[in-house]
């Protein structure tokens, strides 16, 4: 009779819960809708409040991870990090060594992903999006299970987006924002050259930069180069930096693997990563 009781008491609470979470994702709902309507110059909010609603089997659903990602990214204001670092990852790994001294973690990434002129262009349309858009686009180099970008992002310098992230919390939505995009040719080693860079916003975790980057070298090689600096920005960032940095060598690797499915190609490639 008691361990009936208990059970019941058990599952009322587990109601409650429910139903606490869905108060909470509906006053954020309606809170981010008032927001919008207070600022009714800013047409991209309006757009994105369209959407806070998915229809699925003729019911209207909030989707909460879009309510947290237009709210943390509409709320975040301008790059956390010191104006001194701005674009300071578009520049090799070796000139960035000094980052260290200043408790920045440096990651880096390079792939050789295959060689000619219609990999280079291959790899460079599947950069260009965050997600597959099409059948001649199998992955691109953020078709990750764990973290996702809007796919109707960008890349052009200026642009915010937040990367949503699911890891021991709910989803997490880390504001960013495109600081270069270089098309620019200007090593004589290289061929051709495509990358952006995207810098860390303030409400993100971290503070720093990091770059995707394809390359087509003289010797007709194509390469997916990853490379970052960043230290925590915030409490629980540093509280667990150790496990942070982990992601970010896991995050290198699987985006890499996603390329290289794309290009079918992944038993002929070779993969080199490093980190300072």
């Amino acid at each position: 009779m008691k361990s009936k009781t208990k059970n019941k008491y058990f599952i009322l609470f587990i109601c409650n819960l429910f139903v606490c979470f869905q108060i909470q994702i509906i006053f954020e709902c309606y809170q981010y809708i008032y927001e919008c309507v207070m600022c009714e110059e800013d047409t991209r909010k309006r757009t994105i409040t369209s959407d806070l609603f998915s229809k699925e089997n003729g019911v209207l659903l909030l989707d909460a991870s879009l309510i947290r990602r237009s709210r943390g990214l509409y709320r975040s204001g301008s790059f956390n990090y010191d104006s001194k670092h701005r674009g300071a990852s578009s520049r090799p790994l070796s000139s960035l060594q000094h980052l260290s001294k200043e408790a920045f973690f440096l990651n880096h990434s390079r792939v050789l992903l295959g060689s000619g002129e219609p990999t280079f262009e291959k790899a460079k349309a599947a950069l260009r999006k965050w997600r597959k858009y099409s059948k001649d686009l199998t992955h691109s180099h953020f078709d990750l299970n764990w973290a996702f970008v809007d796919p109707k992002t960008t890349i052009e310098s200026g642009t915010k987006f937040c990367v949503c992230v699911k890891e021991i919390l709910p989803w997490v939505a880390l504001p960013l924002q495109v600081a270069y995009v270089d098309e620019k040719n200007t090593d004589k080693n290289l061929k051709a050259n495509f990358g952006f860079g995207s810098g860390t916003l303030a409400g993100h975790l971290l503070a720093g930069e990091e770059r995707f980057s394809i390359q087509w070298d003289k010797n007709n090689q194509v390469w997916y180069e990853i490379l970052s600096f960043s230290k925590p920005a915030h409490f629980l960032s540093f509280v667990g930096y150790p496990f942070v940095q982990f992601r970010q060598k896991c995050f290198a690797q699987e985006s890499t693997l996603s390329l290289l499915k794309h290009l079918e190609s992944p038993t002929n490639s070779t993969v080199k990563s490093d980190s300072s």
